[in-house]
């Protein structure tokens, strides 16, 4: 988790101290929190709307389908902010696991990748490649044998013709046996019961 957040010095409730006093009790102070926030949720979500309500995740394995990707950014902060910043997390292309993959099963981003609380692939514009059958379902059955979450989020079926010829057969039937599939959800007001 992020430790090195650092306090606005510009702020008027905590002067650049980074916490504040009430009565007798010490605690962070809200521009720590927010900067907290910023550098945990990173860019890709950053901006994106979210929802407090009604939210409590999805099962640790699951494939987004028929959900725009700005869709799908919002229930990613949604679940994160939920989660009050306690699941580590790491958001990757099929073509970023196949570098990791290839240039060393020792590196630490192929560790990161095994090692994250919640791993997220977005399944979007990559060239086509045999391999991604290969190095997706080898990180995938060791984050399931540690049971880690995986989202994944394609931007078609993942049983459609245009997944099968650019990711594989091979994965297209890893991911319907192994994950569950979440279908057309229309808004963040969702409530699944979330295993750890």
């Amino acid at each position: 988790m992020l430790t090195d957040s650092k306090p606005d010095f510009g702020c008027k409730l905590c002067n650049g101290m980074g916490y504040v006093i009430e009565g007798e009790v010490r605690r962070s102070c809200d521009c720590v929190l927010i900067s907290h926030i910023k550098k945990y949720l990173t860019p890709t979500y950053a901006n994106s709307p979210y929802t407090l309500n009604n939210f409590n995740g999805f099962e640790n394995s699951c494939i987004f389908d028929g959900c725009s990707r700005s869709h799908f950014k919002s229930i990613v902060k949604s679940f994160l902010l939920t989660h009050r910043l306690e699941v580590t997390h790491m958001s990757v292309t099929p073509f970023d696991i196949i570098e990791a993959y290839f240039s060393l099963k020792e590196s630490d981003e192929f560790k990161d990748m095994i090692s994250t609380d919640l791993l997220i692939i977005y399944f979007c514009t990559d060239p086509r490649n045999k391999l991604y059958g290969e190095a997706i379902i080898t990180i995938l059955d060791k984050r399931l044998i540690e049971n880690k979450w995986s989202w994944v989020f394609c931007k078609e079926s993942f049983d459609s013709k245009w997944f099968r010829d650019n990711y594989t057969s091979q994965l297209s039937d890893y991911l319907r046996d192994n994950f569950l599939r979440i279908e057309g959800i229309n808004s963040i007001s969702f409530n699944r019961g979330l295993k750890k």
